[in-house]
């Protein structure tokens, strides 16, 4: 049986890629519409996003939302 990978979760996802991006918070809410107090306290562990949010985040920063593979059962 091939060894299965844990994926990321989209919060480990998303938090990586505002990190990488160098771009401020501030910068980030302008640019996608969202509260910066909401991407504030997401990065600072605080709060969630919505999956609205979340859709938000990943097309500003190019990642795709997809379903899990299932499981094969």
């Amino acid at each position: 049986m091939p060894k299965r990978t844990k994926s990321k979760t989209i919060r480990v996802t998303l938090l990586e890629a505002i990190e990488a991006s160098g771009e401020s918070l501030y910068r980030i809410a302008k640019e996608t519409e969202m509260p910066y107090s909401r991407i504030h306290d997401f990065v600072n562990g605080k709060g969630s996003v919505s999956l609205e949010n979340a859709e938000k985040l990943c097309e500003y920063f190019g990642l795709e939302l997809r379903p899990r593979e299932s499981k094969g059962r």
